[in-house]
C-alpha cells in the first residue's frame, strides 16, 4: 500500500517529501534551446512520446552535509559525472528504510538527523520516476557495497561546498546544452541532480 511508503514520517514530513519541486520531461530540454533548428538537432529520444504503459519507479536520494557544511557527491571516474547518492526503493521498503540502505551501500555511511526535502517528477519515453530527496548528517563510516553496474562507474566520494557543487553541475549542463544534449539519460540525470542541489541551497541556506 502507498501509505506504507511513509511509515516513520510525521504528517508535516510527509507533506514536505511529497511536494514536487521540479518536473523534467522532453519538453524541458526543447525549451532550453533557442530555436527550432537547434531543437530539431536533439537526439531522436527527445522527440518521442512517453509510452502508453511506461515503467514506474520510485527512488530515494540523500544530500549528506558534514560539519564543514560540505555535501557528498558520487563522482564517476569512468564516465566523468557527479551524482547525489541513492537509488531504487525495493518492494515493501519505506522511504526511510530505502534512503538509509542506499546511502550505506553507496557511501559506506550511516546517517542521522534525516529531513525531507521534496521530490522531482521525471518523465522519460519509457519510464516515469519519482525521486524523493532527503538531507542528513553522516555518522559512522564503513565499507561500500556496490552492484556490478555501479562498480563499473568507478565511484569516488567527493565532499564539496554546496555552491561549488552547483557550479560543477551547471558547467556540465551548459556543456550538454552546447552539444544539443547528446546523452538522453545523462541529460536527465544532470538536471535532476542540479535542480535538487539548487532547491536544497534555497531551502536550507547551506
Amino acid at each position: 500500500m502507498q501509505n506504507d511508503l511513509y511509515t516513520g514520517l510525521t504528517k508535516s514530513e510527509i507533506k514536505k517529501i511529497d511536494q514536487t519541486f521540479f518536473i523534467i520531461n522532453n519538453s524541458y530540454f526543447k525549451n532550453q534551446l533557442e530555436n527550432q533548428t537547434s531543437q530539431n538537432s536533439l537526439p531522436t529520444e527527445f522527440h518521442q512520446q512517453t509510452e502508453e504503459k511506461p515503467i514506474r519507479r520510485d527512488t530515494a536520494r540523500c544530500i549528506m552535509i558534514n560539519s564543514n557544511h560540505e555535501i557528498c557527491l558520487l563522482y564517476s571516474r569512468a564516465k566523468d559525472y557527479f551524482a547525489i547518492p541513492g537509488g531504487g526503493i525495493e518492494p515493501g521498503e519505506t522511504l526511510l528504510q530505502a534512503v538509509n540502505r542506499e546511502i550505506l551501500e553507496e557511501t559506506g555511511y550511516t546517517i542521522d538527523n534525516i529531513k525531507p526535502l521534496g521530490k522531482i517528477y521525471e518523465e522519460r519515453n519509457y519510464r516515469i520516476t519519482n525521486t524523493y530527496f532527503f538531507y542528513a548528517s553522516p555518522l559512522t563510516k564503513s565499507e561500500t557495497h556496490y552492484m556490478q553496474d555501479e562498480l563499473e562507474e568507478d565511484y569516488q566520494l567527493v565532499w564539496l561546498p554546496v555552491e561549488q557543487a552547483i557550479k560543477k553541475l551547471e558547467t556540465r549542463f551548459q556543456d550538454l546544452k552546447n552539444h544539443q544534449f547528446p546523452s538522453y539519460k545523462g541529460s536527465f540525470i544532470n538536471v535532476r541532480n542540479l535542480e535538487a542541489l539548487k532547491y536544497f541551497h534555497q531551502e536550507t541556506n547551506f
